[in-house]
């Protein structure tokens, strides 16, 4: 697939694309995903339908809108930064978010072995109350 950053730019577009087979596609079977503490996906979660089911079906199932768009994609060897701006409506509430992200992620083999979500977890929790 090329260089690492050109793996974390493809789940970005696939993010975008609302295409969860795209984004499940670039993981590991051994992927460790960390979501931050405080952000209602919060944890660990170990293989591709750990975070499938973990975060991505319910994020699919709880928000009426949710974009993570990234303004900046830096790579280090194996490793890839990404920043950007997550937004959000959250369905219950009609409650709307936008933060900032910085995501860390680790990539062998053309796929991410390895990610750590960094952001502001007050934002998004004011979207649920």
């Amino acid at each position: 697939m090329g260089s690492a950053a050109a793996v974390v730019e493809s789940l970005y577009r696939s993010f975008a694309l609302k295409d969860l087979a795209g984004v499940i596609g670039v993981l590991d079977p051994d992927i460790r995903w960390r979501e931050a503490d405080g952000y209602p996906y919060a944890g660990t979660y170990h293989g591709p339908e750990a975070v499938k089911a973990g975060v991505f079906d319910r994020i699919v199932g709880e928000w009426s809108s949710y974009t993570t768009v990234p303004s900046e994609v830096i790579e280090h060897g194996e490793t890839v930064i990404g920043l950007g701006t997550y937004t959000g409506t959250f369905a219950k509430t009609g409650k709307t978010f936008t933060c900032p992200f910085a995501h860390i992620f680790r990539v062998r083999g053309g796929k991410i072995i390895d990610f750590d979500q960094h952001t502001d977890t007050h934002l998004v929790q004011q979207a649920l109350k």
